[in-house]
Parts: structure tokens; sequence; C-alpha cells
């Protein structure tokens, strides 16, 4: 089952890397889709993996920029929404407000050297720990 299991999540990541490549192939960069994260109160997420891919622009050239759709929860500053990695690979990082509660909207945002963008959005829920 083990080896059926790894089977499947390398299928899927090559499936999703065809279609993220052919998607780029229209003139936009493109960005894997990012996971919804749920944690708790004043803990950040971990680094959330995702990719990029442009057949314009090498893909360590590929400028990302971010909003969120709760300020009060997570503001948008570089100290609350944080970018790792290098070229096609790379992470989001959320911390969210300290004691604050709620959902936010994050949308990551890519553009290559022509100006065109592409985005994908995820949501980060906090919430308290069960009593």
């Amino acid at each position: 089952m083990k080896n059926f299991t790894r089977f499947g999540v390398v299928l899927v990541t090559l499936i999703s890397l065809f279609l993220l490549m052919d998607f780029a192939y229209a003139g936009y960069p493109m960005i894997s889709g990012i996971t919804d994260q749920e944690i708790l109160v004043n803990t950040s997420t971990p680094a959330i993996p995702f990719y990029l891919y442009d057949d314009v622009t090498n893909p360590s050239n590929l400028v990302l920029s971010y909003t969120s759709n709760n300020k009060d929860l997570v503001p948008e500053d570089d100290d609350n929404i944080i970018f790792g990695g290098s070229g096609s690979t790379r992470t989001v990082r959320v911390i969210p407000a300290p004691n604050k509660t709620g959902l936010a909207i994050i949308t990551v945002i890519v553009a290559d050297s022509n100006g065109d963008t592409n985005q994908d959005d995820f949501s980060v829920e906090v919430s308290r720990p069960p009593q």
C-alpha cells in the first residue's frame, strides 16, 4: 500500500506540474495551489510550499507580492507574510497578529518581466484551543 500511495503522490505532482507548465505557455506566470491553513492563536503556519513557472522569465526573477483581506488578523507587511525558497520552489509563512482569531484570505501574486500576473488565494483560520 505504501508504494501505491507514493506512486499516487508522484503522479498527482507530475500532473500538477504538467498543467502548470501548459498554462504558463499562454504567456502568464503560473503559481500552484497553496493549501488552506488552520492554526491556533499565537502560532504561525508552517512554511507552505508552492511552485512557480513562466515561459518568459526565469523563476528566480519572478516577483511575488501579497494581500490580506483581514488586516486586523494578518497585517500586510513582511513581518506577517514571509516568502522563502528560490527558483521555482517557494514557500509562504503567515504569522497572524497576537491574540487575534478569525479568518483571513491571503492572495499571493506572481509577476513576470512582461508585467503579466497570476495569483492564488488561500485561507488562514486562527482559533482558540478547545477548552
